[in-house]
């Protein structure tokens, strides 16, 4: 192993990262999330513990660690639950990174389309209630003067009648659908996301850069491409530097830098979760 080469952690084996091309959409969304929750630790190590009392630097750092090797050592596990012992403040700390299915998008199991239950309007009644009356206007107007947030508007009621035939239906739904996104500009369509991309992920050693990536960052190391390259490529000859430059940090700054706010000044306007969630419903993976 070269000098050069001992910037990278012992710990990280690229060989255990060997499989990523088997990865479905839904996997991808769990392993994505698990590490973007990690990402947020990072900043924000106490919303992630159990316990009171503040945790020293030092032994947050030598946690983060002992968390990010686990990743190193397991990197297709989903749960990422700790129990570490804190000496400084004489307890067990049970940190809660990631717990699968904890957060399985509800655009899956949900649906997009469906028979609205008590439950979805008492859900929207309590962001809507006050906006129902008998004014003749666009009940979507009144929304976006109400708020012109992403969450507020983006489910819309519409009324159906189920006594017309389907092909009517099916026509009208697609001129209101025009209608709606014509009002609601801010409101659009995710990036489509298609299922080779996800072999090339598995090809850029997508993962395995990125919990280098956090290591970096937990240890406020700065880690070279030239390096990064013969880590994660040493059995690939057909990536390099430009495949990390060109195609993997993009990717990266993706997940931890848009956050599905729409707007004109913004690169990339949806998060890579909801392309993946909306590919693993292309597939057919949950019902």
């Amino acid at each position: 192993m070269t000098k050069k080469m001992t910037a990278i952690p012992l710990s990280f084996e690229i060989k255990k990262y060997a499989g990523m091309d088997r990865l479905s959409a839904l996997d991808w969304l769990f392993q994505l999330e698990s590490r973007y929750q990690l990402y947020a630790a990072i900043e924000s190590f106490e919303i992630f513990t159990d316990s009171c009392m503040a945790i020293s630097e030092d032994e947050k750092l030598n946690f983060l660690n002992r968390i990010v090797d686990d990743y190193f050592n397991e990197p297709f596990k989903i749960d990422r639950i700790y129990n570490f012992f804190s000496k400084k403040l004489n307890e067990s700390v049970v940190i809660t990174i990631y717990e699968e299915y904890e957060q399985l998008p509800s655009t899956i199991t949900d649906s997009n389309v469906k028979i609205m239950t008590t439950k979805d309007f008492y859900s929207n009644y309590k962001f809507y209630g006050h906006l129902y009356d008998l004014e003749d206007d666009f009940f979507i107007r009144k929304i976006i003067k109400y708020e012109e947030s992403l969450e507020s508007i983006k489910k819309t009621p519409i009324l159906i009648d189920l006594t017309q035939p389907n092909e009517v239906l099916i026509d009208e739904f697609k001129k209101t659908l025009d209608i709606l996104r014509g009002c609601i500009k801010k409101v659009k369509p995710v990036k489509k996301l298609e299922n080779y991309k996800l072999k090339k992920w598995a090809t850029y050693q997508l993962l395995a850069y990125i919990d280098l990536y956090l290591w970096s960052r937990i240890n406020t190391r700065t880690l070279k491409r030239p390096v990064l390259s013969r880590a994660l490529y040493q059995y690939q000859t057909y990536c390099g530097e430009d495949t990390l430059r060109k195609n993997v940090e993009p990717i990266v700054d993706r997940l931890f830098n848009s956050h599905g706010i729409h707007d004109d000044n913004l690169k990339y306007p949806t998060q890579i979760f909801d392309e993946l969630q909306a590919l693993a419903l292309e597939n057919l993976e949950i019902y």
